[in-house]
């Protein structure tokens, strides 16, 4: 069976350095509309320690 959603962006994750996954509980496709609080923190945080 086919990997979906974080499983995905876990197994690239695994192999592309500099990333990060975190998901984001409540959300869809849209999670800047839907938790765009979280998201935002999260990009906050990912931009900063990679700066």
């Amino acid at each position: 069976m086919p990997k979906l959603g974080a499983d995905i962006a876990r197994s690239a994750d695994d192999v592309i350095h500099r990333t990060g996954v975190f998901v984001i509980p409540k959300a869809g496709h849209s999670v800047a509309l839907e938790q765009p609080e979280i998201i935002n923190r999260y990009i906050i945080d990912f931009i900063s320690s990679h700066s």
